[in-house]
């Protein structure tokens, strides 16, 4: 018999199948629950998914990976700044130095 998932563990389950590269979920269970705990976010399947989100979203945006973003939010954090706005200035960052890289 198949063992059914909890909602928090399918929330890790879809970022994994969708994040840049396929990383795998422990993983990404590390770097978000570092963020879940910056942010002092509860670990809910509705803040998974607006993390998650927000991450899939900047990477279409910025073609920058969602777990690079994650790691520079999370090591940039700010307390007066959210998470959704240090993630874009992550985002945007990265992109940038990423495209000085290529120039330089």
């Amino acid at each position: 018999m198949l063992k059914k998932m909890n909602k928090v563990d399918f929330a890790y389950t879809l970022m994994a199948s969708e994040f840049k590269g396929a990383p795998k979920k422990n993983i990404i269970k590390i770097q978000i629950r570092i963020a879940l705990a910056k942010y002092k976010f509860k670990e809910t399947k509705e803040n998974l998914d607006e993390i998650g989100v927000t991450l899939i979203m900047l990477k279409k945006k910025y073609n920058v990976s969602e777990l690079n973003i994650l790691s520079h939010a999370c090591k940039n954090f700010d307390p007066e700044v959210s998470f959704r706005m240090q993630a874009s200035i992550s985002a945007v960052f990265l992109n940038k130095e990423k495209d000085r890289k290529k120039v330089g």
